[in-house]
């Protein structure tokens, strides 16, 4: 294998290099097409409701049918992205955005085939969700990750502030403006296919498949700038068959990673709080570099196992999991959003749906920027507060009606600020590396199912019992939720499977009583393993020398019994 020397510390954890901004700012705009073909409804519904004379019901099924298709396509989108690589997959979802860009500019002229179009948006969105965000973080350094995650994480919310923009531009004097309120999505879908059309693949991914000498290229790249060396022919492994997607090949007998990998994944993580950098690197940097090499089974017979275990020998966790899945959406965040000029009582999108995308992008913003130093519990029970004050002003705004946009704003502020952002990093880490694929993948199909199932019925619900009702009962499942939080759910960051399963044990909900502090913080204990018969891959998982400690997942158990699984990152539902 080719090598090169290390690069010094300094080098190694400067600014990333031009190439790695620029990949980020073409695969981020992936999470703004997420956050516009999500937010696209709010504009475009009021008009497709005067066109075709939708009826309750019927508007009903088309907000919700994006996320029937976005549950299929989660179902697939993790194999499509771990056979195909990541970045043909973004190619692939930007060709489907293009063809549902164009399904509603000229196809689209009645009920059922706005069903068909937003139903095709809803797989587009789903596999891009997971396509974008394993490119990032495997392009990214190990220094850099958690803040070019981040990135994207901004973006959703830019792009739901994008299609509030939208909604209002085109919904003065247009009969049609949703055409091209929908059609927008094709223009970045556009931009970010040329874009991407001559980057290379995931490093990550093309040693996944044996592809080392690419490989190792691409990490020059990114690691140098210098696009010269680009090579799109797939190249011989040096190794045998038996040695492809054996980690151990890509380490030199020190136990370190083989340069360039160890110059571009082994640098020590930039300290502050600017960023989610630290919980991503924690969760990424080993689990995408150990799964995407091994030979995955991606069958149902895994799948099944995963849920077996999960809520068997990690069944707390597993309840932690399903309950943010399904509460992240019946908290009404979604139909908040997406009815907003419904429930502001207008007939169009005003100044008041563009103040609401602004202040959601601001807040997104500023919780990535602040995550580490508030800690995830806090921002939690925080902003699930804040939702339910929210909740409470929507419940008797009929009644005073001045009361509708605080009220929505309070609760866009509060998930923003907790079920955004935590959903999926609190998921990450409470499972071990050798499931937390899979339970993100299941956690994702739960919770587009959650959001078919408060779309489809919150107009219905709403004539017949009216927003008091509906918003009161959102209210109440917040408040619940509250609870379960406060006596269930410990805190994450910064801590190892042992000291979380330790922490899980001492919160009151599961029959104990929290040990605290004189400081009031729950006291943790960490387990200690001793291995008297170490061998190479037991090392490998426990962690490496400290030449490359630094790269490996602190999280990952000492032993897997489970069958290999996909990488399934999930984007945040924001």
């Amino acid at each position: 294998m080719p090598s090169s020397q290390s690069s010094s510390p300094s080098s190694s954890s400067s600014f990333p290099s031009w190439f790695v901004i620029k990949l980020t700012a073409l695969a981020s705009l992936g999470g703004c097409l997420f956050g516009y073909d999500m937010g696209a409804i709010s504009g475009a519904l009021p008009q497709l409701t005067k066109q075709y004379g939708l009826s309750i019901n019927e508007q009903g099924w088309v907000v919700s049918i994006l996320f029937f298709g976005g549950g299929f396509g989660a179902l697939i989108g993790g194999t499509i992205c771990d056979q195909m690589g990541r970045l043909t997959t973004i190619l692939i979802t930007d060709f489907l955005f293009l063809i549902g860009a164009a399904w509603f500019i000229w196809v689209a002229n009645s009920f059922s085939s706005l069903l068909i179009g937003r139903f095709l948006v809803g797989i587009a969105i789903a596999i891009s969700g997971v396509a974008d965000v394993a490119y990032l973080q495997e392009i990214a350094p190990q220094a850099w990750r958690g803040a070019i995650v981040s990135v994207n994480e901004a973006c959703i919310s830019l792009g739901f502030l994008l299609a509030f923009l939208a909604g209002y531009v085109y919904s003065d004097g247009e009969t049609e403006g949703w055409r091209y309120i929908f059609g927008m999505a094709g223009v970045l879908a556009f931009l970010q296919g040329i874009g991407m059309w001559n980057m290379p693949e995931s490093p990550v991914w093309l040693a996944g498949q044996g592809r080392i000498e690419e490989s190792e290229n691409v990490y020059r790249i990114l690691e140098s700038g210098d696009t010269t060396t680009i090579t799109t022919k797939k190249t011989e492994s040096s190794h045998n068959d038996d040695d492809i997607g054996n980690p151990m090949m890509m380490m030199t007998t020190t136990g370190s990673l083989s340069t360039p990998l160890a110059s571009y994944q082994s640098s020590p993580p930039r300290k502050g709080p600017s960023s989610l950098r630290s919980s991503f690197s924690t969760t990424a940097n080993m689990e995408s570099m150990m799964m995407m090499m091994m030979k995955d089974d991606t069958s149902w017979s895994t799948m099944i196992y995963s849920l077996r275990t999960a809520f068997s020998k990690y069944f707390r966790q597993a309840w932690i999991a399903f309950f943010l899945a399904v509460t992240q959406q019946f908290c009404g965040q979604g139909v908040v959003l997406n009815y907003a000029p419904a429930i502001l009582g207008d007939d169009s999108p005003t100044w008041s749906t563009l103040v609401v995308g602004g202040i959601k992008f601001l807040v997104t913003v500023l919780v990535i920027y602040k995550i580490e130093s508030v800690g995830r519990r806090s921002l939690l029970l925080w902003g699930m507060g804040l939702i339910t004050v929210g909740l409470l002003l929507l419940s008797v705004s009929p009644n005073n009606t001045i009361l509708v946009l605080p009220g929505i704003l309070a609760v866009v502020c509060g998930y923003s600020m907790s079920f955004g952002p935590l959903t999926w990093l609190l998921t990450a880490e409470l499972f071990p590396s050798d499931i937390r694929g899979r339970t993100l993948g299941i956690s994702t199909i739960v919770t587009y199912c959650a959001a078919a199932i408060v779309t489809r019925t919150f107009l219905p619900i709403s004539e017949w019992l009216g927003y008091s009702f509906v918003f009161g009962g959102y209210a109440s499942i917040c408040m619940m939720g509250i609870i379960f939080a406060y006596l269930a759910i410990p805190e994450t960051g910064d801590r190892s499977m042992e000291q979380i399963e330790s922490a899980l044990e001492h919160m009151s909900f599961w029959g104990r009583s929290p040990k605290k502090d004189e400081e009031g913080d729950i006291i943790t204990t960490t387990m200690t393993t001793t291995n008297t018969n170490p061998n190479p891959i037991s090392t490998f998982e426990l962690g490496m020398t400290s030449r490359s400690s630094s790269y490996r997942d602190d999280r990952q158990p000492s032993s897997s019994t489970s069958p290999k699984a996909p990488l399934q990152q999930s984007r945040f539902f924001v």
